[in-house]
């Protein structure tokens, strides 16, 4: 064993880059529906389905919805 040398850590720089990115997906994971959410009803043009329009318009009232001119 003498003279032998063993890589018994990994880089801290890779630890924390890998932990920077699992991180940065779980952000992703959690904000992604509030943020498609969001620009669907300010009017921003997205692709959503018809069971996303349902479930995002249930707490308006008709006139709010009217009156945001969303494409349905």
């Amino acid at each position: 064993m003498r003279g032998e040398v063993r890589a018994t850590h990994t880089n801290p720089s890779d630890e924390m880059e890998y932990a920077s990115s699992e991180a940065l997906h779980q952000i992703f994971a959690d904000w992604l529906p509030f943020f498609r959410r969001c620009c669907w009803l300010s009017g921003y043009p997205l692709e959503v389905s018809a069971h996303e329009k349902i479930e995002w318009m249930q707490e308006f009232i008709h006139e709010e919805l009217q009156s945001w001119n969303l494409k349905m």
